[in-house]
């Protein structure tokens, strides 16, 4: 996963390996504010338009950091808070907040 990122960003925007990982810290550091915002959402009503404002951040950085893995998991949650699909959308929360502790198991 932050394999993928460091190659994204030497490959994007010409940086060394070691200079990525302040990239990383900043993308790290997006992730937890979004999951800060999202670990409510698992045990009380849906906001079905603070997830979708959620996810348009994490759409955002995921991809501008070759996140594909955060990205598609975004997207997903997205498309479920659109619909709207609570069930769907708290699987989807889930996958991301597991997502999250996987790229902090990695550092």
């Amino acid at each position: 996963m932050k394999k993928d990122i460091i190659e994204h960003l030497k490959n994007i925007l010409d940086l060394q390996e070691e200079e990525c990982g302040e990239y990383l810290e900043a993308f790290i550091q997006s992730l937890d504010e979004c999951c800060t915002r999202l670990e409510p959402l698992q045990n009380t009503k849906l906001d079905y338009a603070q997830i979708r404002l959620i996810t348009h951040t994490l759409i955002g950085f995921a991809e501008n950091m070759g996140a594909t893995d955060l990205l598609t998991l975004a997207k997903q949650l997205n498309t479920a808070a659109k619909d709207p699909d609570e069930e769907a959308c708290r699987q989807e929360i889930n996958n991301i907040l597991k997502l999250r502790q996987n790229y902090h198991d990695e550092r």
